[in-house]
């Protein structure tokens, strides 16, 4: 047993320890990031560490042996990758100390000092909080591997490390570095974790015995952690790239909606028009674009992208945005995501040659065979994404348009049961549920008491009925009549708060719009928001809605926003020629910045 032991332990001096890559390792963006850096000794623990956090923290091991110092000065851009790091918990030591294929290096104590001050200040610039793990003890005889391939005997005694202890404690302490004092935590059980008096390494038990300690010291600086509280969503319209079928509702379609929002002109006096990205008209399918919308948003606060997802003709449309978009982001991970159904008609609105028919094109509706297979490809796509916004475990889901869905299904009834099976295949998915999100406006159904929708229902029953779990808006437009003033807009939208309240016993996520003018897509003026429309005066309603989810302590602190990028409806957080990044700055300024949202379990 102890040879098998010894070979399973040898990872000292190979980079084949089973450790995970820092850059193939997928991360929870809900959780906290933790990198574990060095050599065999953490390769012992760091299994059992991560599976002690899991659910609470993601673990990653650097790749391969961290070896010495030397080492850790050359590889230590590639240990930390692209990742945010939360924690790092690192060790370089024993290879210092005793020199293994290093043995001519300058290995004094002063030296070794220089180089870990090195690292620590390049770990420093990470933000991440560090934590040093003092080197575990030398072994009492000569150590093996000196022989096998120095040809010398060499025992390091116990005040040699002493030496080397000392000097890196004075480079922790200068760096304000907290210390895990593994040295002095296994030393009592050296005798009985030590498998020879020739190795350095520890017994499965010495590991076992290490876990605890590092998973108690990490444990408390997961709890020290500051956590954005507020989940911040914002819709994100992905009109701006080709697609084959919605290429068809303007005259060139090679770039999507940017071809109005270009196009756009001035029609009355003072009109903003048209609307000019900060950032040029990117392809929302660009992965390399993406990136840079993702690192905004994210650095600004907003840290869950809201998709409006459309299916029609039992295919979907516009999908390309998320799929080779956001998805294929290298920094992907830093933000959730969640999918509202847009299940409204399409119609000819899109296409300012068309516009004013307002015909439908492809109904919203679908019926049950058609849902089943929407079903199958959100479980399966999306749902499983590691970076699928979860309230409670659950993946959210939002539906635009129940009476488009009633209509499709064939009544409430019919409803009721398709929407009973949706949740019973995500629970087969092995989630423990569906969060069911209603966008609540004029279109949601009131229900009766005999279970019809009809002039005699309410919104409370319709929710009952339909077991939906939470509602929030999708615009201000939806809840009150566009007109001039911002502020008068936005008061009429926001005094439904306080009833809906009252009224709904389930989460109503509070909602706020950047504006409205739609002009972009119609020949003939339309009314459109124009007067005290500027970050400023947007800010004060964040910060109302800021306050109605601090007043609603007993539900998670989710804000929707409309919107990422509606340019063509003139809602969009979205940096532009006039305001710069005003909007987004509006955000960071209430809501804080750089944190990943917690999994919909915001403190």
């Amino acid at each position: 047993m102890k040879t098998i032991l010894h070979l399973l332990l040898a990872g000292l001096f190979s980079s084949s320890l089973a450790s995970a890559k820092t850059k193939e390792t997928p991360l929870d963006p809900g959780l906290p990031n933790i990198l574990l850096i060095g050599d065999s000794i953490s390769g012992g623990y760091q299994k059992q560490v991560r599976r002690a956090l899991n659910g609470k923290a993601n673990v990653v091991k650097n790749q391969g042996n961290a070896e010495w110092t030397g080492t850790g000065l050359q590889k230590i851009d590639s240990y930390l990758g692209d990742s945010k790091w939360d924690i790092i918990h690192f060790n370089w030591g024993l290879w210092d100390i005793y020199g293994w294929r290093y043995y001519d290096e300058d290995r004094s104590p002063a030296a070794y000092a220089n180089r870990l001050d090195q690292l620590v200040t390049r770990m420093e610039k990470t933000g991440a909080k560090l934590i040093w793990a003092t080197t575990t003890p030398v072994c009492p005889g000569p150590e093996k591997s000196m022989l096998q391939r120095h040809n010398r005997e060499v025992v390091i005694t116990r005040e040699q490390q002493e030496q080397y202890r000392d000097a890196a404690l004075k480079v922790m302490k200068r760096h304000g570095v907290e210390i895990n004092d593994l040295y002095t935590y296994i030393l009592p059980g050296l005798k009985k974790f030590s498998p020879a008096a020739d190795n350095v390494h520890f017994s499965g038990s010495g590991c076992a015995h290490l876990a605890k300690k590092v998973t108690a010291t990490l444990g408390k600086a997961i709890e020290d952690l500051p956590r954005q509280k507020y989940d911040v969503a914002a819709y994100y319209w992905p009109s701006c790239h080709f697609d084959e079928r919605w290429a068809t509702f303007f005259p060139d379609g090679s770039q999507g909606e940017w071809e109005s929002i270009r196009n756009a002109k001035p029609k009355f006096e003072g009109h903003w028009q048209p609307r000019v990205p900060a950032w040029g008209y990117l392809m929302d399918n660009d992965p390399k674009a993406m990136e840079k919308k993702i690192d905004a948003a994210v650095s600004h606060g907003v840290n869950v992208m809201l998709f409006d997802w459309y299916w029609f003709e039992n295919k979907p449309l516009l999908e390309s945005a998320l799929n080779d978009g956001f998805l294929k982001a290298r920094n992907s991970q830093k933000m959730k995501f969640y999918l509202m159904w847009a299940n409204h008609d399409a119609k000819t609105a899109w296409d300012i040659r068309r516009s004013h028919d307002l015909e439908t094109i492809w109904p919203g509706s679908v019926d049950r065979p058609t849902f089943e297979t929407v079903v199958a490809r959100v479980i399966n796509q999306y749902f499983s994404q590691p970076n699928y916004y979860q309230i409670d475990g659950k993946p959210v889901f939002s539906i635009y348009d129940m009476n488009n869905l009633i209509k499709g299904l064939g009544g409430v009834k019919e409803t009721v049961d398709a929407l009973d099976y949706f949740r019973a295949e995500v629970k087969k998915a092995g989630f423990p549920g569906l969060h069911l999100q209603m966008v609540y406006w004029a279109q949601v159904p009131k229900i009766d008491d005999s279970g019809f929708a009809s002039a005699k229902g309410s919104a409370a029953n319709t929710i009952k009925t339909f077991k939906v779990d939470s509602i929030t808006n999708y615009q201000f437009v939806h809840l009150a009549r566009a007109e001039a003033d911002y502020i008068k807009w936005a008061d009429k939208a926001l005094a439904n708060w306080p009833k809906w309240s009252k009224q709904f016993d389930i989460p109503y996520f509070p909602h706020v719009s950047i504006g409205w003018d739609n002009n972009a897509r119609f020949v003939g003026k339309r009314e459109a928001v124009t007067e005290n429309v500027n970050p400023e005066v947007f800010k004060r309603y964040l910060l109302k809605a800021k306050a109605y989810a601090d007043a609603h302590p007993d539900q998670p602190k989710l804000i929707t926003i409309n919107a990422w990028n509606e340019w063509v409806e003139g809602s969009y957080l979205e940096p532009d020629e006039r305001f710069g990044m005003g909007y987004l700055e509006a955000v960071r300024e209430v809501f804080g910045s750089g944190e990943v949202p917690r999994s919909g379990a915001a403190e």
